[in-house]
């Protein structure tokens, strides 16, 4: 198995460009409790993405419904990639094989070429991770290779472990309530979404209005972790499954099935296409701070 580890000061990440170019663990070594991880750790020999502490979303996030959308003029239909789910879901990256394009002592690029397929538009895609030792931001290219307009989004999909007290703080204009088969359904307002019990509830929504600020804390180890992003996240896909060690806060470009939605004339959504050898970009950063405040 191919992995690369990265450490700088007390904080180490471990990437599998290989199997979904995904992160395995990203941990902090604590002088009195030892190493702790950030991300849920990926068991030892495991391959299967799922696993992953983290995976990147291309050339979409979440769920285009049952596979189907009409986009510039044509009616696309794509196989469902996530059975028993009737939708395609999460884009390609997740499940490829990413090259190793740069590699230094505080970082990595990976980079995914698709040649089109169900998905018929060539594009290229890169992840650029820099470790500090406050912080690990990983930096986010989409760029359309073919001659026709695609449609773009970009994010990323990390699980963070339940601790004992883990809470979350973040400023959001809207949720999105799911129809029954886990699609957006209708808008609802929020003045914003506090600290609270929210992470002991079952969710699996994306949050809109997003203003690129979140932060994570957890009683024990008593640590947060501080996201930040920038343009084009505006949206927030926060997941939490029942009976599970783990949780989900993704930051993502544009809401769930946002390609379906705009096409209905639903604005504010982050739908976007880019032209031939245009680009969609955006870095993400998980700060580290000590206490649980």
């Amino acid at each position: 198995m191919t992995v690369i580890s990265l450490v700088q000061g007390s904080l180490r990440l471990i990437l599998d460009p290989v199997h979904g170019g995904i992160v395995r663990r990203f941990t902090l070594t604590l002088d009195d409790d030892g190493e702790v991880d950030l991300l849920r750790p990926m068991p030892d020999g495991s391959t299967n993405v799922l696993d992953a502490a983290c995976f990147p979303l291309i050339p979409f996030s979440n769920r285009i419904g049952f596979g189907r959308f009409r986009f510039d003029g044509r009616e696309m239909k794509m196989p469902p990639n996530f059975p028993p789910e009737p939708h395609v879901i999460h884009g390609h990256g997740w499940r490829s094989r990413w090259e190793v394009t740069d590699i230094a002592d505080d970082g990595c690029t990976i980079a995914y070429r698709h040649p089109g397929s169900d998905w018929p538009w060539r594009y290229r895609a890169t992840q650029a991770f820099v470790l500090t030792d406050a912080a690990l931001t990983v930096h986010l290219t989409l760029t359309n290779l073919d001659t026709r307009p695609m449609p773009a989004g970009i994010g990323l999909h990390p699980y963070f472990p339940k601790y004992p007290g883990a809470r979350l703080n973040a400023a959001l204009d809207h949720v999105w309530i799911n129809d029954e088969a886990k699609l957006p359904s209708r808008r609802m307002p929020l003045d914003s979404l506090p600290v609270s019990s929210l992470l002991t509830a079952d969710l699996d929504n994306c949050f809109g209005g997003w203003n690129g600020r979140a932060s994570l804390s957890w009683e024990t180890p008593g640590l947060s972790l501080d996201i930040e992003a920038d343009w084009p996240f505006d949206h927030l896909v926060i997941y939490v499954p029942p009976g599970e060690d783990h949780f989900c806060v993704e930051p993502v470009s544009h809401a769930n099935d946002a390609v379906n939605l705009a096409a209905r004339g639903v604005d504010d959504v982050g739908f976007r296409a880019l032209g031939r050898d245009e680009s969609l970009s955006g870095s993400i950063r998980f700060r580290v701070r000590a206490g649980a405040g």
